[in-house]
């Protein structure tokens, strides 16, 4: 039986659904724990759940209006599905999920006392800027090159990322080393 376009695209919208559903049972988990975490752990969460939101709401619109925006081609035909609109939203939503990775790297790197975590935190959002900056110059002028070098910036920050990962394992506490490992 083909994968029609129909079926893919109904697999995407549900999936933002359930990404939506999730995110909520994150928000509602983290208003229980409210009282019970310390300020500046309630504080972190907080940040992290803010920014979890642009990047599921703004995953969840491309979803539901994805746009191929070299060659302008949309699924739905409305003014918010331009390429405009579309890139908007995911290099907020792009932005959101780069300084999720830096905050996370910080508290890591300061958790662990590891110097050199705590500087490739530094790295993460600036990197990623740039690399919006690509996007946005093979959009407007569409040519794939700049999504070449897009590619290969959020590469190069995935590997920073593993890589401050592994440097932080050895000093992370042995019971937490699973959610590390994931």
């Amino acid at each position: 039986m083909p994968f029609s376009v129909e079926s893919w695209w109904a697999f995407l919208v549900a999936l933002a659904g359930v990404n939506l559903v999730i995110w909520g049972l994150s928000a509602a988990s983290l208003a229980r724990q409210r009282g019970t975490l310390d300020a500046d752990g309630y504080t972190f969460r907080r940040r992290q759940l803010v920014l979890s939101a642009l990047y599921v709401f703004g995953c969840g619109f491309r979803c539901v209006l994805p746009v191929y925006d070299i060659p302008r081609i949309c699924l739905v035909d409305t003014w918010l599905a331009s390429v405009l609109v579309g890139r908007t939203v995911a290099t907020v939503a792009e932005l959101a999920f780069a300084a999720q990775w830096a905050l996370l790297l910080r508290e890591c790197g300061r958790a662990t006392g590891n110097k050199v975590v705590s500087s490739i935190s530094n790295l993460v959002f600036p990197l990623i800027v740039i690399a919006e900056i690509c996007s946005w110059t093979a959009v407007l002028t569409t040519a794939n090159l700049g999504h070449v070098f897009e590619n290969s910036l959020w590469g190069v920050t995935a590997a920073l990322i593993v890589a401050s990962l592994l440097a932080m394992s050895p000093r992370w506490p042995r019971r937490e080393r699973p959610m590390l490992a994931t």
